[in-house]
C-alpha cells in the first residue's frame, strides 16, 4: 500500500463522516490520530474498526474548540512523529428551530461547535504541515452553508456557511505554497451505516463510501475544491 505508514489526525474522527474517512484511510495503511471529545464515540468506533488495522488507531482526546484543545491535539500529534495530513471533519447535525427563536448563547455554541475549531486547527497545523513536502489538509464541508436544506436548521445553515468561507480564504491562501489544502464539499446525505444501493438511492450514501472518497483525495494529493453531489461523483473518486 503507497500510503502505509503516514500519520493522519482526522479531527472529529469518531463522528458520522470522520468515521467513515477514518476507517478508509486506515484500510490504505494510515496511523490515524482522532481527535475526539469522546473517549465512548472513539470505543464505538474501535469496535467497528477491521482487526487487521485497529493497532494504527489511536485517540487524542481534547476539544478542538478551545485553544488548550488544539495545542493538546497539535503536542501529541506531533510528539511521536511527524503529521502528513490532517482531515477536519468538526460541526454536527443542527436542527433546533428558526433564527428568531434562537438565543445569542445558542448562536454562540453553534459557532463554537462549527467554525471554531476548524479555525483553531488550521492555525496550528498549516504552518507546520508547510514545510513538509507532500503534506495535505482536508476540510470538510457542506451544502447547508449554500440552500436551506431543511426546517429548523436555521444555525446550521449559519455555521455551514461561515465554514465555507474559511475554506475559501484557506485555499486561496495556499493555492501557490508548497502546503496542498483542499475542500471536500458534500451535497449529499451521509448515513453513519454501511453503503448499500439496494435501499438508498444515489444521493442518499453510506459513511464508508463517502470516506473512501475523502481517503482517495487524500492519498492523491488533490487540490482545491472537490463537489460530491451523488453515487457517481464519489466513484470518480474512488475509481
Amino acid at each position: 500500500m503507497a500510503f502505509a505508514g503516514r500519520r493522519v489526525l482526522v479531527a472529529g474522527g469518531a463522528g458520522n463522516v470522520g468515521s467513515g474517512a477514518v476507517v478508509a484511510l486506515l484500510k490504505e495503511g494510515a496511523k490515524v490520530l482522532v481527535a475526539s471529545r469522546s473517549a465512548a464515540k472513539f470505543e464505538e468506533l474501535k469496535q467497528k474498526t477491521p482487526d487487521n488495522v485497529r493497532s494504527n488507531l489511536s485517540l487524542i482526546q481534547a476539544d478542538v474548540s478551545t485553544e488548550e484543545g488544539t495545542k493538546t491535539i497539535f503536542d501529541k500529534a506531533t510528539k511521536d512523529g511527524r503529521i502528513q495530513h490532517v482531515v477536519a471533519s468538526i460541526g454536527g447535525f443542527w436542527m433546533k428551530g428558526r433564527l428568531e427563536d434562537q438565543t445569542l448563547e445558542e448562536f454562540n455554541d453553534r459557532i463554537k461547535e462549527a467554525v471554531t475549531g476548524h479555525f483553531l486547527l488550521f492555525r496550528i497545523f498549516a504552518p507546520y504541515l508547510e514545510k513538509r513536502e507532500g503534506s495535505t489538509y482536508t476540510i470538510l464541508t457542506g451544502n447547508a452553508g449554500l440552500k436551506y436544506i431543511h426546517p429548523n436548521t436555521s444555525l446550521l445553515c449559519v455555521g455551514s456557511g461561515a465554514v465555507n468561507g474559511l475554506s475559501v480564504a484557506a485555499l486561496a491562501e495556499n493555492k501557490d505554497r508548497q502546503l496542498t489544502v483542499n475542500d471536500f464539499r458534500i451535497h449529499c446525505l451521509v448515513h453513519p451505516k454501511p453503503d448499500d444501493p439496494k435501499t438508498s438511492d444515489d444521493y442518499n450514501l453510506g459513511n464508508d463510501l463517502v470516506g473512501s472518497a475523502i481517503a482517495a483525495v487524500v492519498k492523491a494529493g488533490v487540490r482545491g475544491q472537490v463537489d460530491v453531489y451523488n453515487r457517481k461523483d464519489v466513484k470518480a473518486l474512488i475509481k
